[in-house]
């Protein structure tokens, strides 16, 4: 006998179990969750599961010998009853095999690629944070340029980018990361960015939503490990492709500024990725040389880690808006 038992916080010998499942069905397991839904055994034993971080699902997966069972149905069911109560939306990070599982239930699917789809679930999705951005535009009717920031915190680097962007075009959408994973909360980077960009005419910052390098769509990016650069890679082609097929035609966004990223290999990947995928799609990828300081390239992570040690050479990274801002905030 079966049993659908549902973890808003998953034990510690529940992830380590977990972890072993996944393994033995080719899914490696980063730890990345708050709670899941398993298909357990009276003896305890794994058969199918399916996680969750936030409000996305992910680590979908049923035993071949329980397939037959209706369990993909029950687990999807289970978890996303529990997430629209607390979030009032659901998206779905899988493999596009799993997918079909996720449409049959309502799920409609944003982005495929050979690796990974992307599908949501709830009242209010893609095109209502697409209609949201466009609102705040003077028109769509003259091409964009697009900048995605993480801003962790905002550096100068991140103003000479935003600046150059600027210079190459009449209007420049800044697209600011929304997760709240990073040292500095979202609401904290989205008001840097703002007040850091506030002089550049033709500059609209706004949140980047569930839709751009968000724990849905390239979930790795937030763990930074070096060890699986190739989940790097697929995520980061799944998140370029839901930009150029659905974000940047309903934006008329039609350059993409990046900068060149010799610290980080997810970043890097990521970089990769849009030069790969945006391109077929009539989106043209501007990559430009960081900024560099006595020698050094300006980076957020540099910020950090003076701010960290004590030292404020950090504010020589920063605009004066940013410095005023983790001053004036505590954030130091």
């Amino acid at each position: 006998m079966l049993h659908i038992n549902d973890y808003p916080r998953l034990p510690r010998f529940q992830c380590r179990a977990l972890a072993a499942f996944l393994e033995r069905h080719q899914l490696h397991f980063a730890e990345d969750i708050d709670g899941a839904v398993l298909a357990e055994t009276e003896a305890g034993d794994i058969v199918g599961c399916l996680a969750h971080q936030d409000d996305v699902l992910k680590y979908f997966c049923v035993a071949d010998d329980h397939r037959d069972e209706g369990l993909g149905s029950q687990l999807i069911s289970t978890l996303i009853n529990r997430l629209l109560r607390e979030y009032g939306g659901v998206r779905a990070f899988t493999s596009p095999c799993r997918a079909a599982t996720f449409e049959s239930l309502g799920f409609q699917r944003l982005a495929t690629t050979s690796h990974y789809a992307l599908l949501e679930f709830g009242p209010r999705g893609l095109d209502d944070y697409l209609n949201a951005v466009r609102a705040r535009l003077p028109s769509t009717a003259i091409p964009f340029n697009a900048v995605v920031l993480n801003a962790n915190p905002f550096t100068l680097g991140h103003r000479y980018l935003v600046q150059q962007a600027a210079a190459h075009g009449v209007q420049t959408l800044v697209f600011v990361v929304a997760n709240d994973h990073s040292r500095f909360r979202f609401k904290d980077r989205l008001a840097m960015v703002e007040a850091g960009c506030r002089d550049l005419p033709g500059v609209t910052v706004c949140s980047g939503g569930a839709y751009m390098v968000s724990g849905a769509t390239f979930p790795h990016y937030f763990l930074k490990q070096t060890d699986h650069d190739a989940l790097a890679r697929y995520q980061g082609e799944l998140d370029a492709t839901l930009f150029a097929t659905r974000i940047a035609p309903a934006l008329n966004i039609t350059q993409r500024f990046i900068g060149e990223e010799p610290l980080s290999p997810v970043t890097a990947a990521y970089n990769a990725a849009l030069h790969a995928t945006l391109p077929t799609y009539g989106i043209q990828v501007i990559e430009l040389a960081r900024r560099e300081q006595s020698g050094s390239v300006i980076s957020a992570s540099r910020v950090r880690a003076l701010l960290d040690a004590r030292e404020n050479a950090w504010e020589a990274l920063v605009p004066e808006t940013t410095r005023d801002y983790i001053l004036t905030h505590g954030l130091s």
